[in-house]
């Protein structure tokens, strides 16, 4: 059995780290199935604090994560994304 985790740090902090700690303290697995930097609801702050203490998490602990989004408001984006241009994204190639 695995569990997954789903965070937004502006949204969720130190209490899902916590519960985090506790399904690793009982031995099973979890992976991190997205995550974003910004508040859930897209909008808000980016709290790279949130993101560092969440990325500590997951390195100390060998936890898996994938971070992703596409967005029109470039305020809110993953912080690697911030220096491409809205028409350069149709051109990635993944």
């Amino acid at each position: 059995m695995a569990y997954a985790i789903h965070f937004y740090a502006s949204s969720q902090g130190e209490w899902l780290r916590d519960k985090v700690r506790k399904v690793l303290d009982r031995g099973l697995a979890i992976f991190a199935t997205e995550w974003g930097t910004c508040e859930a609801s897209g909008n808000g702050a980016l709290r790279l604090d949130e993101v560092r203490a969440w990325l500590g998490l997951f390195e100390y602990h060998v936890i898996s994560d994938a971070n992703w989004a596409l967005a029109t408001n470039w305020n809110h984006v993953p912080p690697f994304m911030k220096e491409l241009q809205v028409q350069e994204i149709g051109s990635l190639q993944i």
